[in-house]
């Protein structure tokens, strides 16, 4: 069997120096494992004082002068590549390792510009390789030089020979991490790239043997102790490339997937959370859906804790009335979902705001009284409806019941609640004090949540005193297991904001001060929450009187290295064009795309909204001429515009009053919407047609159609 041979062959690859075959044969031998370094290495030079002078790299001085130079002929260049690795002394390879990722890519860039320039019919993989086999052989190779390789392999279909390739130097890939640092990813981000390329190669050897059958073991080799790629990690990789055998090797992998799919697994459970903490809704939506539809007619396999897991992450998205549904499934096929699942089904009722929620929730409460035994969540759920129905009375009664007839219950929960209780009835002081008396006891564990909203009503109610006190305590950690999120970042910065007024800071020293918790709280091993900082800096920039401090604290953040997500950039971006910053917008959109960002119409839709109420047309146009040439290029769906990037680009024109900007326009989306013929115009571009062809507008055929 195909798939037998190719796992034999990728397990005794590893020789005894932990080498590939391939591997094996170096012009020069090295014991050590390559790793980053200059490209210069220092030497002691003999003299009466024992200086030191930097010593030339002449592999990479070498090849860099081979890449400066004009080729009309592979000949010649592959010489003298081959012979600045022969000449090259083991020091100088060893420390070439840096140099050779740009120098590499360079290398194979001179062979695609020969190969323009001559016409050449030669097959690109046979060029490829004599640069990639130096590369290799001498211990050089680079992941993203190896994934080009495997690229051009897989365009001309040589799928096992790109395995093969693959498995030839899967040890030598899995020793080096050198191999993998890239400026766009982590290590562990670009190994797992490698990873997918595997898996990829051997759906397409399957397909190219005429084989269907996956191999649970060879999957097992590719991906070691790590998880198996998702079917949306595959699809991303094989937009790359436009065969019918990519289409097919994703189909392929698909059906296993849904084969050996365990919805009560670690894997599957891990991929709804990150869904729901990445605020993926429809993909969170969708994969629960699919997760119980694979597993019709055998309902009774999937467990009360998983049922409950999928509860509390449709509750944290605030998607309550699918959460709902959900106990009503576990109901229906008398799946037992315990205290845990009765409780999720609980908070997702107290949640949902209808004009019959109270009934609900009352007739629920004493449901799951009768078919469960409540927990002091149970109670802390209800208490919390309690306060949120301006009900607080009840719920104090309900708390010295529970303190006097069950004290196990009364745990953090119930006593957090009985601190909210005395804030709502503003008894801020007497909170406080409670707060404080509690933290006596080592069992009391508050959360983030109570700590904010204390801390909040502290800062609100002007006791900067007690509030600076509390946010010290946080600082420092003396809570393990509280973990600042955006509202704990806006109600320091407010503190941090007012306290400092009072001592007439300067918006320097205000910086200062915050970054300084910052690099208090990271002295004190507290876990920074990135996306928090990042929605504080963006919510800053939405007042005229913090914006300044808000663009001052983002240029802080990106000192710091923190790396901002396609989610912050989005909104950074909109923050700036809701303020008519085009020019800032812009910078952003550009770091998100130099980061890897997909800027799709969400992104320079925001763009377009800052252009429509200036009067930069010609910049405008530039940027949209930019755009159409990227989704021209491009097979990727989420780059295609959509009604809003020509409404936008319409409000700009006919706030300007420019005839010639309307109508190219106009022109651009008959255009447009010939091409794509299910897009919609939604509802106000129709009426925005209407009311400039009345004016005399020339409106293309394909959207006369929409007018009628």
């Amino acid at each position: 069997m195909f798939s037998k041979s190719l796992r034999s062959s990728l397990s005794t690859r590893t020789t005894a120096n932990g080498l590939s075959p391939l591997n094996k044969q170096w012009r020069f031998q090295s014991t050590t494992t390559a790793t980053a370094t200059p490209e210069t290495t220092t030497e002691e030079v003999p003299t009466k004082q024992h200086t030191y002078r930097p010593r030339r790299n002449m592999l990479a001085a070498n090849l860099r002068e081979t890449v400066n130079k004009d080729f009309t002929e592979f000949s010649p260049l592959f010489e003298e590549v081959h012979r600045s690795f022969q000449k090259a002394s083991a020091k100088d390879i060893e420390n070439s390792f840096s140099n050779m990722i740009s120098l590499g890519h360079l290398l194979l860039n001179k062979i695609d510009a020969i190969q323009e320039t001559s016409g050449s019919q030669v097959t690109k993989s046979i060029l490829y390789k004599e640069i990639i086999n130096s590369l290799i052989d001498n211990k050089l190779i680079h992941a993203s030089h190896f994934q080009k390789y495997l690229d051009v392999l897989i365009n001309e279909k040589k799928y096992t020979q790109a395995l093969t390739l693959w498995i030839e130097n899967a040890s030598y890939f899995k020793n080096t991490e050198a191999a993998f640092k890239d400026k766009k990813l982590s290590v562990n981000e670009a190994r797992s790239n490698l990873k997918i390329y595997g898996l990829l190669l051997y759906l397409l050897s399957l397909i190219e043997n005429k084989e269907k059958k996956i191999d649970p073991e060879f999957i097992k080799l590719i991906f070691g102790e790590s998880t198996p790629a998702t079917t949306g990690a595959l699809e991303r990789l094989a937009r790359k490339f436009d065969q019918e055998e990519i289409r097919t090797a994703v189909s392929l992998y698909q059906a296993y997937k849904s084969e050996n799919f365990d919805i009560n697994s670690a894997e599957s459970l891990k991929g709804i959370r990150i869904a729901s903490t990445s605020g993926k809704l429809v993909y969170l939506e969708k994969t629960v859906s699919n997760n119980l539809a694979a597993y019709k007619g055998k309902e009774k396999l999937i467990k009360p804790s998983t049922l409950s897991h999928y509860m509390t992450y449709l509750n944290k998205s605030k998607l309550y009335s699918r959460a709902i549904e959900l106990w009503k499934f576990a109901l229906q096929h008398k799946i037992d979902i315990g205290t845990d699942g009765w409780n999720q089904a609980l908070l997702a009722f107290s949640k949902i705001e209808t004009s019959s929620t109270s009934k609900q929730v009352e007739s629920f409460w004493e449901v799951l009284k009768k078919t469960v035994i409540p927990n002091s969540e149970s109670y802390g759920i209800y208490i919390e409806y309690l306060f949120k129905t301006k009900r607080p009375e009840a719920a104090k009664d309900l708390i010295s019941k529970l303190k006097k007839e069950s004290p196990k219950l009364f745990d953090t929960t119930l006593k957090s609640a009985l601190v909210e209780y005395l804030l709502i009835s503003k008894h801020i002081d007497e909170a406080y004090n409670l707060f404080r008396l509690y933290e006596k006891d080592a069992e009391f564990k508050p959360t983030t949540i109570i700590y904010n909203k204390l801390l909040g009503s502290l800062v609100s109610g002007k006791k900067y005193e007690e509030a600076t006190a509390l946010m010290e305590d946080f600082v420092s950690n003396k809570h393990k297991n509280i973990r600042p999120d955006i509202a704990t970042w806006v109600t320091i910065i407010d503190l941090t904001l007012k306290t400092s007024r009072e001592l007439q800071l300067s918006e320097d020293e205000i910086m200062g001060k915050i970054f300084g918790l910052v690099k208090t709280m990271e002295l004190n091993n507290i876990k920074l929450n990135n996306v928090a900082l990042i929605g504080v800096a963006t919510n800053l920039l939405k007042s005229d009187n913090t914006y300044n401090l808000g663009v001052s604290m983002l240029s802080k953040l990106e000192e710091a290295g923190i790396k901002l997500t396609s989610v912050s950039y989005s909104a950074i971006i909109t923050s700036f064009t809701n303020r008519g910053d085009v020019e800032k917008a812009l910078r952003y959109y550009r770091k998100a795309e130099k980061n890897g960002v997909l800027t799709n119409s969400i992104f320079y839709n925001s763009i377009f909204k800052g252009y429509s109420k200036t009067s930069e047309i010609n910049k405008a146009k530039e940027f949209y001429q930019e755009i159409k040439s990227k989704w021209a290029k491009s097979n990727d769906n989420r780059l295609i515009p959509n009604k809003y990037t020509f409404y936008f680009m319409l409000m700009q024109g006919i706030y300007n009053q420019d005839t010639a900007f309307i109508q190219f326009v106009l022109n651009e989306l008959g255009e447009f919407t010939e091409q794509y013929e299910d897009f919609s115009l939604g509802s106000e571009l129709p009426k925005i047609l209407a009311s400039l062809q009345s004016k005399g507008y020339e409106i293309p055929e394909s959207l006369k159609l929409h007018l009628k």
